[in-house]
């Protein structure tokens, strides 16, 4: 899992008009700048993994896009740096982990730079790839902090991006981890049998200093 501090990409769309000019070039989005870790096994039965809201049953369905997710998966999109990309948009947010966490043996704490009035960061797809048999998304959030009272939580296909207000889908930044399911129906126009931005968080405000914490990111069929 390899984000990269990147300028913004032209699927990227945030509150205001303004937000959607700053963010329109995209230039060489350069080195990785994530830490690597190693993948969980789960014959390993490791006392300290947590197995989250909805543990992970062989024989089901789910689906992972190789980040903020350890868990099992019946079938992996893996980011690769090659065709699958994890961007951070103009250096908006750095990102490590952390222990606080609701699923595996880390979170990703992303923490506000500062480095414009917006920040955003997704996973792109080079290809275009169908994700139309899948229904939901669910994805965790923790924080306390004023600049996640309200965010954006998006899909596209190239065309057309959708989002979702992480608010009005239940998150609360009270400091507790909160789950989220999301009907991918919910991303409005969106064709989802040629995803290539399966996932966006952004928003087009935030201060400094500001932590977020994401886990437990996978898709189902219900």
């Amino acid at each position: 899992m390899s984000p990269r501090v990147s300028p913004s990409l032209t699927a990227v769309a945030l509150v205001s008009t303004l937000m959607w000019g700053l963010m329109g070039c995209r230039p060489d989005p350069g080195a990785p700048q994530y830490p690597a870790r190693e993948p969980w096994d789960p014959a390993g039965d490791d006392p300290d993994f947590v197995q989250g809201e909805d543990p992970y049953e062989e024989g089901e369905e789910r689906l992972s896009i190789g980040i903020f997710y350890e868990g099992g998966a019946s079938e992996v999109l893996p980011i690769d740096d090659e065709t699958r990309h994890w961007y951070i948009y103009e250096g908006t947010f750095s990102q490590t982990f952390s222990d606080d966490r609701t699923e595996g043996l880390v979170s990703d704490a992303i923490t506000l730079t500062g480095a414009q009035p917006w920040w955003g960061g997704g996973v792109t797809w080079d290809t275009p790839t169908d994700l139309s048999a899948w229904t939901t998304m669910h994805i965790a959030f923790a924080s306390r902090d004023a600049s996640f009272a309200a965010f954006d939580i998006g899909m596209g296909d190239g065309v057309t991006e959708g989002r979702v207000s992480a608010a009005d889908a239940g998150f609360v930044n009270d400091g507790a981890w909160v789950s989220l399911r999301i009907p991918l129906a919910s991303f409005a126009g969106v064709d989802l049998s040629r995803v290539t931005l399966p996932l966006l968080l952004a928003s087009g405000s935030g201060a400094a200093g500001d932590i977020l914490r994401v886990d437990d990111l996978y898709f189902t069929k219900e």
